[in-house]
Order: structure tokens, then C-alpha cells, then sequence
């Protein structure tokens, strides 16, 4: 009898659901906002409408607003002017991976949005 390799097997496995992918990114980007952000900026009504006035706020507003509980498929997730295009799950990880390593000054300017990010959909 022959074998399945099973590297394959946990590999799927430890993909997370794309509602769960979802919700990653947004968390990454409510908790930057927030440690990022001067309070005078985290004040004003445009960073309040958009981001709430807590992390905890943002995570679920801005979840919401991205449909995370609808996304049923990867690709889902490329959305814009990405919509239709295929999700590349490596590169978003590495934007991640690079997002969460700048600074927050590096994170505020969106000069300094790691390469790989405009990856993520092709």
C-alpha cells in the first residue's frame, strides 16, 4: 500500500479559513493605526469614523465594513481594484510579516508599503 505524504496534508491544514485571513489583516492594520497614530490624530472624526476609538473597536468595524464573515474563497480577498484576481496567500504573509517589522513612521507613510504588498492579488 502505498503512502500519501502527509507534509501536503498539514500544510492545508494550518491554512487559516479566508474569513479568519480577513480578520488578520484587519487586525494588523487597527492595532498599527492605533500604536502608530498621534492622539491628536486618533481624536478627529475622520480617524474616529474610520477606525473607532479603541483597537478593539476598529477590529470589528472595519471587519465588517471588509465583509470578512462573507469571504468563502482566497481570492475573495483581493478586492478594488484587485477584485478578480488571485490571491497569492505566501505574499500576503510576507506583507504582513514586513508590516508588522516597520516603524511606525515607515508604517504611516504609504511611500514605505513593503513591495510584496502590491503582490498579494495577481
Amino acid at each position: 500500500m502505498r503512502r500519501v505524504p502527509c507534509l501536503a496534508f498539514l500544510l492545508a491544514a494550518c491554512i487559516p479559513p479566508p474569513p479568519d485571513l480577513c480578520q488578520r489583516g484587519v487586525d494588523l492594520e487597527c492595532d498599527r493605526q492605533f500604536e502608530c497614530q498621534s492622539d491628536a490624530v486618533k481624536s478627529t472624526e475622520a480617524f474616529l469614523n474610520g477606525y473607532g476609538a479603541t483597537a478593539a473597536d476598529c477590529k470589528q468595524k472595519v471587519a465588517v465594513l471588509a465583509g470578512c464573515a462573507d469571504k468563502r474563497t482566497e481570492d475573495e480577498l483581493c478586492i478594488g481594484e484587485n477584485a478578480g484576481k488571485k490571491f497569492q496567500l505566501w505574499k500576503a504573509s510576507d506583507c504582513s510579516d514586513q508590516r508588522k517589522a516597520l516603524t511606525c513612521a515607515d508604517f504611516l507613510d504609504p511611500a514605505k508599503t513593503p513591495a510584496v504588498c502590491s503582490e498579494q492579488c495577481l
